[in-house]
């Protein structure tokens, strides 16, 4: 619901924007049709690129965003809290989790999980790790499972029985029986949205907000190194999100998904 309102809002300023710029033109003012079309321009460019111009705006301006008792820092990279001894501040990362249990083998499962309690024992700072589950619809995926595998079998069919490509598409093949099998007797994968939180205390504002930088800078590297992936420090709505999850998570997949377009 909340999803549509903003698309009616959109499009509602959208309409004002070009009826603005018609009328301009007509009253044959051309002072005032040059204002109503960078207007228009700037704030289809603010709509757009105002995830990223947002941050570099607060930061040159030094401006925090009160959130309650809270506050966001000016690079809007950070949750900033005041207490009578001090500050506490806080940032986000994200971390892309690729691989699934779902698929593999219980070695390969075994090694899945020695790598996480690797990237576990591995951190240096207080750490809080957070997922976001979600079931996944498999119609679609299992169709083009399907297809995938019907086109491997094609390619294997064309080619000697002993040699090296067979061997990889035998294997691709069997893969794809493995993940087919799992779909159709019932079992569904899960969607994860993982995000790590890490907090660091300074008697100023500027100490807090460099304690958690070097923090999670260490800890975005060492979660990246022992997971072999992606992680990336959040800032602007994605933090926010962040911080809004741990009050209230979202109910259900397109509640996420809306949450981050």
């Amino acid at each position: 619901m909340e999803k549509i309102q903003q698309i009616h809002l959109i499009l509602a300023l959208i309409v004002i924007g070009v009826l603005s710029i018609i009328f301009a033109y007509a009253s044959q003012n051309s002072f005032l049709f040059l204002f109503a079309s960078i207007s228009f321009v700037l704030g289809l460019i603010i709509f757009r690129w105002g995830y990223f111009l947002g941050p570099l705006l607060t930061s040159f301006t030094k401006t925090s965003i009160k959130l309650g008792d809270y506050e966001l820092s000016p690079a809007q990279d950070a949750i900033l809290k005041r207490t009578a001894n001090g500050y506490y501040a806080s940032m986000y990362l994200s971390i892309a989790l690729k691989d699934s249990s779902t698929f593999k083998t219980e070695s390969q499962n075994l090694m899945l999980i020695q790598t996480f309690e690797k990237a576990i024992t591995s951190l240096r700072h207080t750490t809080k790790i957070s997922l976001l589950i979600t079931n996944v619809d498999v119609s679609e995926f299992l169709e083009k499972l399907i297809e995938k595998r019907s086109l491997a079998e094609q390619k294997r069919s064309q080619l000697k029985p002993n040699s090296a490509q067979a061997a990889i598409l035998d294997r691709e093949i069997e893969s794809y029986n493995s993940q087919i099998k799992q779909l159709s007797s019932g079992q569904k994968p899960m969607q994860v949205l993982a995000y790590a939180q890490v907090t660091a205390f300074g008697a100023t504002k500027s100490e807090a907000l460099a304690k958690v930088k070097n923090y999670a800078q260490q800890t975005a590297a060492v979660l990246a190194n022992s997971l072999a992936t992606e992680v990336v420090i959040l800032n602007g709505r994605d933090i926010l999100n962040c911080f809004e999850w741990e009050i209230i998570s979202p109910a259900s997949k397109e509640d996420i998904s809306s949450e981050l377009l």
